[in-house]
């Protein structure tokens, strides 16, 4: 799994810096392939020892997955400033609902290792 890590990362950089002069729409497309095709790894392999881990690391894969889309929205097909403003304040409330998320496990982790 370090392995898809680190290659993962290194395909992310090469497809920021060799389509960096192509029209936004071509990278965009081509990490969000990236991060379904990762999402359907862990899915597929179910990577971690820990229930809690892998769990943990689909939610958060797929939280990346649907925040993906959102790139596309905040370009020019959505032709409202005013729509993509309203856009933005639902992409910061998924996120927080992640971070949300990830401190309440982490916490209910830390309480049951505590108690243990």
């Amino acid at each position: 799994m370090i392995a898809w890590f680190c290659l993962r990362r290194i395909i992310t950089a090469v497809i920021l810096v060799t389509l960096r002069g192509q029209t936004a729409w071509v990278a965009l497309t081509f990490n969000m392939w990236l991060c379904i095709f990762d999402l359907g790894i862990k899915l597929h392999l179910f990577p971690f020892e820990q229930k809690t881990r892998s769990i943990m690391e689909i939610f958060n894969d797929t939280i990346v997955v649907t925040a993906c889309y959102y790139f596309y929205l905040f370009t020019d097909l959505v032709p409202l400033q005013e729509d993509r403003y309203n856009i933005g304040w639902s992409y910061i409330g998924l996120i927080g609902f992640m971070i949300c998320v990830n401190v309440l496990v982490m916490l209910a982790c830390l309480l049951l290792n505590f108690v243990e």
